[in-house]
């Protein structure tokens, strides 16, 4: 694991940040040695540790001990779960500080999967909760940016229930017992936890959650838009990035406040 070098006078800097948040922050990615990693991460120009396998590049993170640091500017040598600490509401929103309080809720990272990876659970809040699994569900999204004939595992074929399940891995079957979806560049795959009570609909034909359903899939092509281009920058982003960035943020800010007041 190759973690992004933070400053030796991190506590010094939180001391003196600036009180207004920088419009940009550059962030240093951290980066996870995997069995399964490889180096294709280099195509995106992502400087690897030499002769070690990296599987992921946590390009926006704020788990402990992998979280991304700023690279440079005013805060930089500082982790972004410090920044969240210290700017809060002024980084993500007050919904989002509402309803996650000290925790970033987002995870955005490359991977490089040289095999195929383990078969995940995506657990709903609720379950989460009652098994001691944290306060939140799973939910994740891929945009692909390299195919040589992947695919993707989602989800049971119908029918499938627990037994038939526990009978399959039992047996060494746990292939059999998915579903694989074939993706090629710029697919865009989203395995989603639907919240109950989030997605009332209204009885005004559509519904807000039907309208928020589809600005949330157009931020969703700025955001692919953005991503296309993650390898290619080099240096300070172009006025159009910093736009397109800029577009990204508020409206996720915008759009989860207004999820939040749906609840």
């Amino acid at each position: 694991m190759t973690r992004p070098q933070k400053s030796a006078q991190t506590a010094s800097i939180a001391d003196n940040l600036p009180e207004a948040l920088p419009e940009i922050l550059p962030l240093q990615p951290y980066l996870r040695e995997i069995i399964w990693g490889g180096r294709r991460l280099q195509r995106f120009g992502k400087q690897l540790p030499p002769d070690i396998p990296i599987g992921e590049s946590f390009e926006v993170s704020a788990l402990p001990e992998q979280d991304s640091v700023v690279r440079c500017g005013e805060l930089a040598g500082l982790g972004l779960r410090d920044v969240l600490s210290h700017y809060g509401e002024k980084l993500v929103g007050s919904a989002v500080v509402a309803r996650y309080q000290d925790d970033f809720p987002l995870l955005i990272k490359l991977i490089d999967a040289q095999d195929d990876l383990s078969l995940q659970v995506h657990p709903d809040d609720a379950y989460a909760r009652s098994e001691g699994l944290g306060t939140f569900g799973k939910t994740e999204a891929w945009f692909v940016l390299h195919s040589d004939g992947a695919r993707l595992a989602l989800g049971l074929p119908q029918g499938t229930d627990a037994a038939r399940l526990q009978e399959a891995l039992t047996d060494g079957r746990a292939e059999d017992a998915v579903l694989y979806q074939d993706v090629e560049v710029n697919d865009v795959v989203a395995a989603v936890i639907e919240h109950e009570e989030s997605l009332e609909e209204e009885s005004d034909g559509r519904g807000a959650a039907q309208r928020l359903r589809e600005e949330l899939a157009e931020l969703r092509t700025r955001i692919s838009s953005v991503m296309r281009g993650i390898g290619g920058w080099v240096g300070a982003p172009t006025a159009d990035q910093r736009s397109t960035i800029e577009f990204c943020r508020s409206a996720m800010i915008e759009l989860s406040e207004r999820w939040e007041a749906m609840r």
